[in-house]
């Protein structure tokens, strides 16, 4: 099973939902989503809007694989349930969101644990292949995590230096 996740922002995400309800029908694997306020309707998935905390981590646990808005929650549920992830950022240019802060995590993230997709062909490609691939596991899983922390902290710490440089908060 796939699961698609557009987190609980209050803002519009329909591109992402018609692209994977689109893709729904390339893909050999169920699909079901949780939508949020999107307002486009998946026509070839199951969804929900929302899903308390225990219904959303029931959902990852029987997934394969995780796609998934750029939010930072949504990925370290992912990297502690031990699953492949796949994130699509939310746009300031699509008025997905405030700003552009989802695009910038992940540029910074892109790692063997989390992949990113910033458009729709590179996010199909992306899918098809995580689902060709075998998943990562035991001392192999472990060391690709010990590696996205120190990817995390890096980029953490760069904000925190950017701050000091500028005065203000970022």
């Amino acid at each position: 099973m796939i699961f698609i996740t557009t987190g609980t922002s209050a803002w519009d995400f329909s591109r992402f939902i018609r692209i994977m309800d689109g893709l729904a029908l390339k893909i050999d694997s169920k699909i079901i989503m949780q939508i949020g306020q999107t307002r486009y309707a998946p026509r070839n998935c199951e969804y929900v809007r929302y899903l308390n905390k225990k219904e959303l981590e029931t959902r990852y646990e029987k997934s394969r694989l995780i796609v998934s808005h750029a939010g930072v929650g949504s990925i370290l549920t992912a990297i502690r349930l031990h699953k492949d992830i796949i994130v699509f950022p939310r746009r300031q240019a699509y008025q997905e969101h405030l700003d552009d802060h989802q695009l910038e995590l992940a540029k910074n993230l892109e790692h063997p644990l989390v992949c990113a997709a910033l458009e729709e062909k590179e996010l199909e490609n992306k899918i098809l292949s995580v689902l060709n691939h075998p998943h990562l596991a035991g001392s192999e899983r472990l060391e690709k995590q010990m590696s996205l922390v120190s990817n995390l902290a890096r980029y953490l710490d760069s904000l925190e230096d950017a701050k000091k440089s500028y005065g203000t908060i970022l």
